[in-house]
């Protein structure tokens, strides 16, 4: 026994298991001399019981059957805590001779046939008993005795790879990703060197590797049955981890895939997740968080992997960004932002060019991504909004995957586009003559969403406009149509009217006469709905030499606006502006633009250098307002005035800056994001407005009223300030001016659901709420209660008569609601 080629890892106590059977002496040779020359491949177990060995052990087929004859009763016996969990182990040790002695010895003892066949798991803690000291020294070195054991193994192992210390430092330095050329500076060495040091390495592991199995390692150092993450790998292995993770990265083994979503390996069949990586493909770009534990569960469920939910979930989580309360693909762009918002908010199309629904939209877009920077020009927000959707009816625009479409109706309306012997036909004559069809089969209730589904369907084959769709704009019939107009306008001599054009030109609509325009040079807008023909100006080349080198001062000083030149010529050159019937700065504009096309760059109302960009007013008052968080109306209308570059009314300039500022008293503007204008603080607003209304409906704000209850906004609250949030944030109320000017306060807020939509509506509506249907006895007393109302100045406004809402029925008036409750 003693000259027997045993492991060298294992002692051989003085009794064995051959002591054990009570064996003759030949016997006890026969059957080790047997063992020491066989495999366990000899036994010849059922495929289900290597599986059960090679997963939980690591035993392979190739290994040689003397380690289990190093065993020895006795010295397991002593360190074992549990003396009847040892009678079980020692069962499976006998059936394990017996299995080899029914193949390999020609008699088997009556004893051990007794005995089970099975062979049971727990003799593989016994040998690994059998290595180290005692049970609970191991115990205390790691979770498991089998990954504790395999630790020593590629410890063991890692010893014999390494040649030498800078061998395992070259190593260590290619696992931090260190490049061949990088790693060999450090010990002058090529990169051929490098690498010829590291394959070497890697042959020895892969040896390694094929000996011990990636699904031992895997079922050692962790609880699952697919995935050995790096985590698991350091606790066990400690500094050695790197060098165990880029080998084992590195090695040419099958079953071995590096992940790096999951900081791990997938062990064993990795189809799995290839077939994952596809059908993660197949998921949507974008959706919401509250849809993510939908998609795992489904996708869990469909593949019936044994994975961890949460590494599952990063596995899916991986292929997608988080912004806001949605995960995305790919980085979420301004056009995602708006289509989420559209497709959750806007199931019926949204109302573009309305500030209130844009406050609404921005609101809607924070909720769901954060601030994600939307612009800070709504105009650019309404672009944008307009490409990615359909008109859908007047100034409403769709999702199109929120239209009800029926390709056969758009069909018959194609086909009788082509067949028309007519280039120009209008909107609205289409969508009458496949009316009922339309609202049969279709969502297209109005010409103006006929409009926008055609256009989107056939924007490459028609020209559009805002009334009516070119079949070909290049057509005789659409050049002659355009010269046709620029020969009435040159023929008259003189500045036409859109109103004689129209007359010439019956049924003409306003987008084909604007498209003449538009592709003649020589017509020149001359005022609002005027037009010159170039012809008729009267000019000659010194005066176009002098406003040649007056542009060049302006522009070379940056955008100048054609307000301040016409204001500023208007003495030196007055003979040419009265030659020319110039007699405002649109005239002006267009002449100049004329004159020089290629020299300045001409945008509305401004003129700026080639090749410059033309500051607008928009641009100049805000860049003036950006110096303030707070700013007397009085100042900003003084500026305004300075620049002399609009023909803005005050009411109208407050209106167009109220993204930024609104008015909080009756001089004073207050930059917007500096009150608390939450959507709660809003909706307490509404609420005690309304409460205010009370029953009549409308409100006028030249009355005394109470802020008591009314939420702190950080800022005194004052009527103006109240009209302003109402006029911009508050949806369930309105704001109707009784009269013009900015100067002092004339509005009224009114209920929304009442439907008024103007002064003259206001007060029939107030008049016959008041009366309840009944009449006043006279003039007199619908005056009187309209200014105690504080609703009018002075008189009944005479339009109420005109339009009819105030009959004389002889003894008595009687005011007739115009207005739908």
């Amino acid at each position: 026994m003693e000259n027997s080629v045993v492991p060298k890892s294992f002692s051989i106590p003085q009794r064995t298991i051959l002591d054990f059977l009570n064996l003759s002496e030949n016997e006890r040779d026969y059957i080790w001399n047997s063992f020491e020359h066989l495999r366990f491949a000899d036994l010849d177990l059922p495929l289900d019981e290597w599986d059960r060995l090679h997963h939980r052990y690591c035993i392979y087929q190739e290994d040689f059957l003397e380690n289990i004859l190093a065993l020895s009763i006795e010295y397991i016996y002593k360190i074992w805590h549990d003396k009847a969990r040892f009678c079980e182990i020692l069962n499976s040790v006998l059936d394990l001779a017996e299995n080899t002695l029914c193949h390999n010895v020609s008699f088997a003892p009556d004893v051990i046939k007794e005995f089970p066949a099975v062979v049971r798991e727990d003799i593989w803690i016994a040998v690994y008993n059998s290595v180290y000291d005692s049970y609970e020294a191991e115990k205390s070195k790691a979770k498991s005795k089998d990954a504790y054991a395999l630790n020593i193994a590629i410890q063991n192992k890692f010893k014999h790879i390494f040649k030498t210390d800078r061998d395992k430092n070259i190593i260590k330095i290619r696992a931090t990703g260190a490049t061949l050329e990088s790693t060999g500076q450090e010990y002058g060495f090529t990169r051929t060197r490098v690498q010829q040091i590291e394959q070497k390495v890697l042959n020895e592991f892969n040896h390694f590797l094929s000996r011990k199995k990636p699904h031992y390692i895997l079922q050692t150092f962790t609880q699952s049955n697919t995935l050995l993450l790096v985590n698991d790998i350091q606790s066990h292995l400690g500094e050695l981890s790197e060098i165990f993770i880029y080998c084992l990265k590195k090695c040419n083994n099958k079953d071995v895939l590096w992940i790096n979503e999951l900081n791990g390996f997938i062990i064993g069949d990795s189809s799995w997740y290839i077939d994952l990586t596809v059908y993660i493909n197949t998921l949507p770009d974008m959706f919401e968080d509250s849809e993510l534990e939908i998609y795992i569960s489904n996708t869990l469920r469909l593949f019936n992997i044994e994975i961890d939910y949460n590494l599952f979930s990063k596995l899916i989580l991986n292929r997608y960004n988080h912004t806001g309360n949605f995960y995305s693909k790919k980085k979420i762009y301004k056009a995602d932002v708006y289509m989420a918002v559209l497709k959750r908010y806007y199931p019926d199309g949204i109302k573009l060019y309305d500030d209130f629904e844009m406050m609404r939209f921005r609101n809607y877009a924070k909720d769901l991504f954060g601030n994600v920077g939307l612009p800070e020009n709504d105009r650019a927000i309404y672009i944008r909004i307009a490409a990615l959707t359909v008109l859908c009816g007047r100034g409403r625009y769709i999702l199109l995957d929120q239209i009800r479409l029926d390709e056969e109706v758009l069909n018959n309306i194609h086909q009788f586009i082509i067949d028309s012997d007519r280039n120009v036909i209008m909107f609205g004559e289409l969508f009458e003559r496949f009316k009922a069809e339309l609202l049969d089969k279709t969502s297209i209730d109005n010409r103006f969403y006929l409009q926008g589904v055609l256009r989107y369907k056939y924007e490459n084959e028609f020209y559009f406009t805002k009334d009516i769709l070119i079949k070909d704009i290049n057509s005789e019939q659409g050049i002659k149509l355009s010269i046709a107009i620029e020969a009435f306008i040159k023929e008259q001599g003189r500045i036409v009217t859109r109103d004689e054009i129209n007359e010439e030109f019956l049924g003409l609509a306003e987008s084909v006469l604007q498209l003449a325009i538009a592709n003649s040079s020589n017509i020149l807008l001359w005022d609002y709905g005027k037009y010159l023909h170039s012809e008729q100006l009267v000019v000659d080349n010194t005066i176009k030499e002098r406003f040649k080198k007056l542009l060049d001062i302006y522009t070379n000083q940056g955008s100048v606006s054609i307000r301040k030149i016409y204001h500023d010529i208007y003495v030196r050159e007055n003979e040419f502006l009265i030659n020319n019937n110039i007699n405002g700065h649109i005239a002006l504009y267009s002449v100049l633009n004329f004159w020089f096309p290629d020299d300045y760059e001409f945008s509305r109302s401004y003129i700026a250098a080639k090749g410059s960009t033309v500051t607008t007013f928009d641009t100049v008052i805000r860049e003036y307002l950006s110096n303030f968080d707070e700013v007397y109306i009085s100042d900003f209308k003084d500026y305004v005035d300075s620049i002399r570059s609009s023909n803005f009314t005050i009411s109208a300039l407050l209106d167009n800056i109220s993204d930024e500022f609104i008015r909080v008293d009756s001089d004073l503007l207050f930059r917007k994001d500096r009150l608390n204008l939450s959507e709660d603080v809003i909706e307490s607003i509404e609420e005690t407005t309304l409460a205010l209304i009370g029953n009549t409906g409308y409100l006028s704000v030249k009355k005394p009223l109470d802020f008591l209850f009314y939420p702190n906004v950080g800022i005194k609250w004052t009527p103006f300030l109240l009209v302003s949030i109402v006029k911009y944030f508050c949806k369930r109320l309105k704001i109707i001016n009784t009269a013009t000017g900015y100067r002092y306060l004339n509005e009224v807020i009114v209920d929304n659901s009442l439907n008024i939509d103007d002064y003259d509506e206001l007060l029939s509506y107030a008049l016959s709420h008041e009366a309840k249907e009944s009449s006043f006895k006279s003039l007199d007393e619908m005056k009187r209660f309209l200014l105690e109302a504080e609703l009018i100045a002075n008189n009944i406004p005479k339009s109420l008569f005109d339009k009819g809402y105030i009959v004389d029925e002889g003894s008595k008036m009687k005011a007739l609601q115009n207005v739908t409750v």
